[in-house]
């Protein structure tokens, strides 16, 4: 028996032994499988805008470098940190003191940008815990800035299921949000205890693509902006079929959390776009409504993406604000010694939500090139007020380079 016994035991020990090894040896070949996070961008920012007797401008810089694990027991691990350099500094930061100048919102500093755990061991499931990029959809409602040379992360705990085929849920919890104004702006952390979550559902049509969505954002920013808390709720919609496309998208929000102020206003959007390649035409239109002059706000969208690349309305004016725009771009495959070649240009009518109040008009045009690892961009945007703001014209010169 005591012999039957010791035997039993030398084989757990050694079977605990084994799997310690085997183990070990998994986590040696995920380190070993890591893929390195290495890019670099410079760029050439001004603005000369009306109200001020300098012109801005800025010559910045962003290194990222990172890693991300190979998965070790379903499990990866992805590191990587930012360093954004100023070497022309005639603009105004937020955080540099050179109010004398329009405002480009890129501060030098390094910190951490991401730092996050992704498990996959749940079926369909995926978790990703820690400081992370987080962008819904089109980045209209929550998105990552990437414009920006500081990108705005999360600290979350994000789920994504996948039940169904054709069905997506992805909900998270952010407990800080991580802005592009960086560590020492006292706008750079705003600490979060906010829900939100996205359900995707692509439909299953012959000769359509098509997806409907539902959305919903529960945002509580505690003491550090209680005045940008909101719940917001809505869907959209989307469809292709053949040269056409369109997209509708609706919201309903109202205040939240320990927010003063009560309101409740909309946003609705349509816009078609025909494709003709290598040539897309689009038009549509927007509108982010006000209650009692507290507009619609979408405080974590890319918003750089919207309204225009002028930045007017990175903030709602207190009336809402209508954009009506047209536009067209081309994307050219192959073109000398590029591997990519892309020509835009967009036309925006801007109003108060109601229309009534003329706000001004915008016109943008870029052209961005790509050369396997090497990208170029040229960008131009000039809006021209008439009842809001004030006249500005802002370039863009950037050079880029990925691992």
């Amino acid at each position: 028996m005591r012999t039957t016994s010791f035997a039993a035991g030398l084989c757990g020990l050694f079977a605990s032994t084994q799997a310690l090894a085997d183990d070990r040896g998994d986590f040696a070949q995920a380190v070993a499988a890591a893929t390195p996070i290495l890019d670099y961008r410079l760029r050439y920012e001004t603005v000369d805008q009306d109200g001020f007797s300098e012109d801005a401008s800025a010559v910045t810089s962003r290194l990222r470098v990172g890693f991300e694990t190979g998965s070790f027991k379903a499990t990866k691990l992805l590191v990587d940190v930012e360093h954004i350099e100023a070497h022309e500094e005639q603009y105004n930061s937020t955080i540099n003191g050179e109010v004398q100048y329009p405002v480009v919102p890129d501060p030098e500093g390094t910190e951490l940008n991401r730092f996050q755990l992704t498990n996959t061991s749940l079926a369909s499931t995926t978790f990703v815990i820690g400081r992370q990029r987080i962008i819904h959809d089109d980045a209209r409602f929550v998105g990552n800035v990437g414009w920006r040379q500081n990108e705005q992360t999360f600290d979350a705990l994000r789920v994504v299921h996948r039940p169904a085929e054709g069905l997506t849920i992805d909900a998270a919890f952010i407990a800080q949000v991580n802005r592009i104004f960086g560590d020492r702006s006292p706008m750079g952390r705003w600490e979060s205890n906010s829900l939100i979550a996205d359900v995707d559902y692509r439909l299953g049509l012959q000769g359509m693509e098509a997806t409907v969505s539902g959305f919903a954002y529960l945002l509580d920013f505690d003491d550090d902006a209680p005045g940008q808390s909101s719940q917001t709720y809505g869907a959209s919609a989307e469809a292709r079929a053949g040269s056409f496309s369109g997209r509708v998208r609706g919201a309903w929000q109202t205040d939240y959390a320990d927010r003063q102020e009560r309101y409740a206003a909309g946003y609705a959007s349509l816009e078609g776009t025909y494709h003709a390649a290598p040539g897309a035409f689009t038009a549509g239109a927007e509108i982010l409504g006000s209650d009692d002059d507290i507009p619609f706000s979408t405080p974590l969208a890319t918003l750089h993406k919207f309204d225009g690349y002028a930045d007017v309305f990175l903030s709602t004016p207190a009336e809402g604000v209508r954009d009506v725009y047209a536009g067209a771009a081309f994307d050219i495959p192959a073109i000398g010694p590029f591997n990519a070649v892309k020509v835009a240009a967009t036309y925006h009518d801007f109003a108060d939500a109601g229309g009534g109040d003329r706000y001004g008009q915008e016109v943008d045009a870029l052209l961005s090139v790509r050369m396997d690892r090497v990208s170029g961009l040229l960008k131009l945007a000039h809006y021209r007020a008439d009842e809001l703001a004030t006249d500005r014209t802002k370039l863009w010169l950037q050079f880029g380079w990925s691992y």
